[in-house]
C-alpha cells in the first residue's frame, strides 16, 4: 500500500471586523509516496509565500512532478497570495540533504541552511561536504527564483547542523546550530571551534553574500542542549531559543 505524506500551506488570515474569526483562504497540497516535510515558511512584503522542506521521493506540486535523487532531497516553493505557485526549485542528492530553516531579507531574498553529506549540486552549482558525516549549506536566491550563491560554510569530523538563521537591519546572516567534533569556518584555522566532548551549540555570523565573518561556541554539560531558533532584536542584536539538560555556559 502506498503511504501518501504532504505538507499544507495554510492562509487562515483576512479577520472580519464583525467577530474577530479569521477566514480560510486556501491551501496547497505537496503529495508523494513517501515523506514530504516542511522546515519552514515565510512570506513577504507583498504577502508571497514561501515553504522549504525536504522529501523522500518523486513529488507532485499542482501538475508537475520533480524527481528525487535517492535518499533526502530538498524543496524551495514561492506561492503568490492567492496561492499559485509561481517556481519552485529543487536540490537532487545522491546522498543525504536536509531543509533546516529559512529566511527572508528586506529586498525579498530567499536564504536556506540545512545538512548535507557528498556533493550537492544547486542549479548548476556543485559544493563539496568536506569531511566528516554532514556539513552545512548555505543559498541564497533571489525573488525571482535564481540561484545567487550555493556554499559549503561548516564542517568537522562529525556533525554540523545548522538549526536557524536570520538576516538583521545591516543585511549580515546570522546563523545557530550544533556540531559533535571540531567545527570549521571558513578558511583560517583559527576560524576552529574545538569541541568540548559533548555536542556544542554555536551562533555564526556572514556577510549577505555568504562570506563567514565570526562564530561562537556555547558549551553545555548534556548532549542534547541545542540551540533551535533566532531571530533579530532590532538593534540590539539577537534573540536565541532551544532546548538544554544540566547546566549550558552562556556568555556573561
Amino acid at each position: 500500500m502506498k503511504k501518501i505524506q504532504f505538507f499544507l500551506v495554510i492562509v487562515i488570515f483576512h479577520l472580519s471586523s464583525y467577530n474577530g474569526f479569521s477566514q480560510w483562504v486556501w491551501s496547497k497540497q505537496v503529495s508523494a509516496t513517501n515523506d514530504v516535510i516542511p522546515a519552514a515558511i515565510e512570506s513577504d512584503n507583498s504577502c508571497n509565500v514561501y515553504v522549504f522542506g525536504d522529501y523522500k521521493s518523486a513529488i507532485s506540486i499542482g501538475t508537475k512532478t520533480f524527481p528525487y535523487g535517492g535518499v533526502k532531497d530538498i524543496v524551495l516553493i514561492k506561492y503568490n497570495s492567492v496561492g499559485d505557485t509561481l517556481w519552485v526549485r529543487t536540490v537532487n542528492h545522491l546522498n543525504k540533504i536536509a531543509a533546516r530553516a529559512m529566511t527572508l531579507d528586506a529586498s525579498g531574498n530567499v536564504y536556506i541552511t540545512g545538512g548535507f553529506v557528498g556533493t550537492a549540486n544547486f542549479q548548476g552549482t556543485v559544493i563539496n561536504a568536506v569531511g566528516g558525516s554532514e556539513d552545512i549549506y548555505l543559498a541564497k536566491y533571489d525573488p525571482n527564483g535564481n540561484l545567487i550563491f550555493a556554499k559549503n560554510v561548516t564542517w568537522d569530523g562529525g556533525i554540523t547542523r545548522s538549526s536557524g538563521i536570520v538576516v538583521d537591519e545591516n543585511d549580515s546572516i546570522a546563523m545557530v546550530g550544533f556540531f559533535n567534533n571540531n567545527a570549521v569556518f571558513g578558511t583560517n584555522p583559527g576560524d576552529t571551534l574545538y569541541w568540548s566532548g559533548v555536542t556544542n551549540n554555536f551562533f555564526a555570523k556572514f556577510d549577505n553574500n555568504g562570506n563567514f565573518g565570526y562564530a561562537k561556541k556555547f558549551e553545555g554539560t548534556v548532549a542534547n542542549t541545542r540551540f533551535n531558533a533566532i531571530t533579530v532584536a532590532g538593534s540590539e542584536g539577537y534573540y536565541i531559543g532551544g532546548t538544554f539538560l544540566g547546566t549550558i555556559y552562556l556568555p556573561s
